[in-house]
């Protein structure tokens, strides 16, 4: 991942973020971690692609792009075939799930949200919060998680006096 993006610093961490919820949510409530932590490094790796070939990266373009280039990646590094497939289904839809999912998927469709909420506030409304917490977050793990940033996103504002955005 750090090598695709190479000086793309956001995108490295936003991946680098998805891995360490991914892996928290996996610690406790299960699934196959290559599957799910490759998943988590390769999931925004059609964005790149997508820019290039459609001058933007929206979601769907970078679903459409990403399971090529990761399944490029993951056969240079020698995974089983069925790992590679799995990792590529959830790269092509991480934005979408569809109605019955794997708990792979799950822990990543979880752990993706949890960075956009941590860098963009967007817990802030806890209403709201609460509103696509029951849609997104099916874990009890990543029910934690998204309440803990909740709680610590109300004490910054709290402790600033500046209202973060909702």
């Amino acid at each position: 991942m750090k090598r695709y993006f190479s000086h793309d610093v956001k995108s490295v961490n936003h991946g680098l973020k998805v891995a360490k919820y991914a892996e928290e949510i996996l610690k406790l409530e299960g699934g196959h971690p290559l599957i799910i932590l490759g998943a988590a490094y390769l999931h925004h790796i059609g964005m790149k692609e997508a820019t290039e070939k459609y001058g933007n990266a929206s979601l769907e373009d970078q679903e459409k792009e990403g399971s090529s280039i990761a399944r490029d990646i993951l056969k240079k590094l020698n995974v089983q075939r069925e790992i590679v497939d799995e990792i590529c289904d959830i790269i092509g839809h991480p934005h979408h799930p569809r109605e019955m999912e794997t708990l792979d998927f799950q822990v990543l469709f979880e752990a993706k949200w949890l960075p956009n909420i941590e860098e963009e506030g967007f817990s802030q409304d806890r209403e709201k919060a609460e509103e696509i917490m029951g849609k997104i977050f099916q874990t009890v793990t990543g029910k934690k998680l998204e309440k803990e940033l909740h709680n610590r996103s109300v004490t910054l504002e709290k402790d600033s006096g500046f209202q973060l955005q909702t």
